[in-house]
């Protein structure tokens, strides 16, 4: 599996970015009519949360450490 070596900042950014995607692309999904485009987009969209998911263990582990 790749790793990505990331600052404290730059987790919290990414974490932005990819929460405003993901909300951006719940919205595609719901306006998609192609099934195919949508599951192509629900799958993308599992990876994203997954992401987030991650972004967000870290952050939270971090402020526990008491990581700025």
């Amino acid at each position: 599996m790749p790793l990505i070596n990331v600052s404290p900042d730059e987790a919290r950014v990414l974490h932005d970015v990819l929460d405003n995607y993901h909300d951006s692309l719940l919205g595609e999904i719901s306006h998609t009519d192609s099934l195919e485009f949508k599951e192509i987009l629900r799958a993308r969209e599992t990876v994203i949360a997954n992401v987030i998911d991650q972004l967000s263990e870290i952050d939270s582990v971090q402020r526990t450490q008491g990581v700025h």
